[in-house]
């Protein structure tokens, strides 16, 4: 199925942080919710698992990060299209207290495209585990947003990024080989750009 980002509703997509010690069946089975599992890198439907979370702060609805999407960000992901499509206004993601900051940092750069952050290669790689999980589509805008990725990791480290990238492409549970391929494909580009004008 093809979605045109113009054509598509808005949804309103909350990231709660849960909290790990407790557990409460009373407020977890609902529809519309999902936890983020980093160690299977999928998004579990709550309302179908075994397994039950409860938000921190639950009682004073604190929220930690919400976004209007596709309005508020620059990609698209078909995860979300196909909440979208099942016209649904609105869903909660439940994540860990560190992946929740990844998640911040992440949402950073889709909002605010022009900023220049230096991104570190766990949370590059952490990155790299979202584009997979929610599905990116790979168009105009994901091809941009890996050249800016791609950027800002090296800003770091350039000299075993190309290396520790190609590892990623035996990890097909974590990864997607052809976001890997997208990355190295930049790399050798900007690697080329800088051979070109330092002659």
């Amino acid at each position: 199925m093809i979605y045109a980002k113009n054509l598509l509703c808005s949804i309103n997509v909350k990231f709660i942080e849960i909290d790990e010690d407790i557990h409460s069946k009373a407020i977890i089975f609902r529809e519309n919710r999902y936890f983020l599992c980093m160690k299977t890198c999928c998004l579990i439907n709550c309302y179908n698992s075994e397994e039950v979370f409860k938000p921190v702060a639950f009682n004073s609805q604190k929220c930690e990060l919400e976004i209007l999407y596709p309005d508020e960000i620059s990609l698209e992901f078909e995860f979300l299209n196909e909440i979208i499509c099942e016209e649904k206004k609105h869903i909660e993601i439940f994540a860990k207290e560190k992946d929740l900051g990844n998640l911040i940092y992440f949402t950073k750069l889709l909002k605010f495209k022009d900023s220049v952050f230096k991104t570190k290669s766990d949370i590059f790689l952490e990155i790299l585990k979202y584009l997979k999980i929610f599905r990116v589509k790979r168009d105009r805008n994901y091809k941009t947003f890996i050249k800016e990725l791609v950027f800002r990791a090296i800003m770091f480290n350039t000299k075993n990024f190309l290396k520790e990238i190609s590892k990623l492409s035996l990890n097909t549970k974590e990864y997607d080989n052809a976001h890997i391929c997208d990355i190295i494909e930049c790399f050798c580009k900007f690697n080329l750009i800088k051979k070109t004008f330092s002659l």
